[in-house]
């Protein structure tokens, strides 16, 4: 999942220090054994406690004691311990923490609780999307990070609906590359393959677009410009094992056995040589490799 700290901790104390709250959200939001209560809209404060506050916010704090990048750091290390220190921190608080649901959010899908991060995940983009200050890059990469999480939840359609709002925002290729896998996930082709060309448009030399409008060229029958592609991201990414087991297929497609043969053997060599022998593309290559020593009766190598 993307975190983009700077941006969302910009994000965050916008929508912390706004007035605005997510007016559109759901009452109560249920995730298993956690329930947080609709915000409420604050009332107003003084500039000099609005200064007093975004200070807090600064800090991660937000009028508690506790910390935004302990949290995040408490994510990586231990996501239950993240995702209780979450939940006690917005138990303190008197008003809703964005920063605490955040935190809670990756920590759930930290632990493959994925739906259940995608809705906390949707509440805080829709609270930062609705306040006026939040910058349009921060709201992008929160309807971003909504999408990834619907991705791993297995919900294409809300994941590809999220990342339309990040792309609405900002028009990035990260952005572009996420809705072309969610595209490549459905297998709409045609989509997967205008996505792509709008990022090599503007970045010729980015080898994962490469290996993924290969792909696409291939599942549409394109394979000349298929293997064009893949030769060109093997040209910059020589160790890439996506590229080179994508290559393999569209050798294989166009009958030369032994050129994909050779690539899926690459795939298992670099993969020893990086300790990635199972690794899902290493497993792949081996597969393909078997399938084909099983029609001439012979031995994988």
């Amino acid at each position: 999942m993307k975190t983009n700290q700077q941006l969302l901790v910009i994000g965050l104390v916008c929508a912390l220090v706004s007035a605005t709250g997510p007016a559109q959200a759901s009452d109560r939001v249920t995730s298993g054994d956690v329930t947080f209560e609709k915000p409420v809209k604050p009332a107003p404060v003084s500039p000099e406690s609005r200064t007093a506050e975004t200070k807090n916010a600064d800090k991660g704090t937000a009028k508690s004691d506790h910390d935004y990048d302990h949290c995040l750091a408490l994510v990586k290390e231990d996501p239950q311990a993240a995702l209780d220190y979450a939940l006690e921190w917005q138990v303190s608080t008197k008003q809703v923490s964005l920063a605490a649901r955040h935190c809670a959010a990756l920590a759930m899908s930290a632990l493959g609780r994925h739906h259940n991060a995608a809705i906390l995940l949707s509440e805080v983009a829709l609270a930062m999307d609705n306040s006026p200050e939040v910058p349009k890059e921060a709201r992008a990469e929160a309807y971003a990070q909504v999408a990834d999480a619907w991705m791993l939840a297995n919900d294409r359609e809300k994941a590809l609906t999220a990342i339309d709002q990040a792309l609405a925002f900002d028009p990035q290729s990260d952005y572009l590359m996420t809705r072309a896998n969610i595209h490549a996930l459905a297998k709409n082709w045609n989509d997967v393959r205008i996505d792509t060309g709008k990022i090599l448009a503007e970045l010729p030399t980015d080898a994962e677009a490469l290996t993924l409008r290969a792909t696409a060229y291939r599942n549409l029958g394109a394979l000349d410009a298929a293997l064009e592609d893949a030769n060109r991201a093997l040209e910059i990414a020589p160790h890439n094992l996506t590229a080179l087991l994508e290559r393999g297929r569209i050798k294989a497609a166009k009958l030369d056995m032994p050129g994909a043969r050779a690539d899926w053997q690459q795939v298992l060599s670099f993969a020893r040589e990086m300790g990635l022998t199972n690794d899902p593309r290493a497993v792949a290559a081996q597969e393909f490799l078997d399938m084909g020593d099983a029609r001439t009766g012979g031995t994988a190598q």
